[in-house]
């Protein structure tokens, strides 16, 4: 699980007072109707990367190089991966211009299946698409975003578990009559954690943060507590409660708690 940065953006998140405040990757422009891939197996269509479930997913029919194109005019910041089989394979993201496809986010080699988030300078284009090479195994991802970050205005401090290690695990425990341990089986794993958001202030708030709230309801999203710190602690997550802002102090400044549960690989 892993946040990405391109070097153009690297260097300006350098030059940034704060570089690692939460990020929350919620807006996508990936639709039904705008997804298509190089390649599609019997079954697997691109249009699935459309399906926020984890379990409707693309699959190329071969291991060749892929391109998984987002025909959309937007701007976007970063590209979201989850439930994919990308270990070892190279990405790169590319913007059109109107003329010509050009690299946002450099060749890069993904380190494991979780979920990754691959942030780059903020581009307006009227496409973007997922390079896909070197893959050993056809590849395979059920979860695409391509759009906006949400940067939070405050870095997270103590009190907190990243979602990567708020496991969260049902088991059967077997025992013999005579009360000896037979083993367990796992019925269940996922992850959960929450996050207390303290002191935004008033504009922010009504801006910036309850757009996302509202889109949460329904919307699972990318979630870095600390993306340039601990850039391995990325998560695939959705509300597991709702989220309610408090007006916390007098000037207007106000908290928001977020109880999320994520997806475990």
């Amino acid at each position: 699980m892993s946040v990405y940065i391109s070097q153009a953006l690297a260097l300006t998140l350098a030059a940034t007072t704060d570089n690692d405040a939460g990020i929350i990757g919620y807006d996508n422009l990936v639709t039904i109707t705008n997804v298509a891939a190089t390649s599609e197996a019997v079954n697997y269509p691109a249009t699935n990367l459309a399906n926020p479930s984890t379990a409707s997913f693309w699959r190329s029919a071969v291991t060749t190089t892929q391109y998984v194109t987002v025909n959309a005019t937007g701007t976007a910041d970063y590209v979201g991966l989850a439930r994919h089989n990308l270990t070892a394979a190279t990405v790169s993201v590319e913007a059109y211009d109107g003329s010509n496809w050009n690299e946002v986010f450099a060749e890069q080699v993904l380190g494991s299946n979780a979920p990754a988030m691959l942030r780059f300078t903020s581009t307006a284009a009227s496409g973007f698409r997922l390079k896909i090479q070197n893959a050993t195994v056809a590849p395979e991802i059920a979860i695409l975003y391509v759009g906006e970050l949400l940067e939070l205005q405050r870095r997270i401090y103590v009190g907190h578990t990243p979602i990567t290690y708020g496991r969260q695990t049902t088991v059967q425990s077997g025992r013999s009559e005579s009360g000896n341990y037979l083993g367990r089986v796992i019925l269940q794993e996922r992850l959960s954690t929450s996050v207390q958001l303290e002191n935004l202030t008033p504009n922010w708030y009504r801006e910036t943060m309850e757009p996302f709230v509202i889109a949460a309801k329904s919307q699972p999203f990318f979630y870095s507590w600390r993306p340039t710190t601990y850039p391995e602690e990325v998560g695939f997550c959705w509300l597991t409660n709702d989220a309610v802002p408090v007006n916390q102090r007098a000037n207007g400044m106000m908290s928001i708690g977020l109880d999320m549960g994520g997806f475990a690989l």
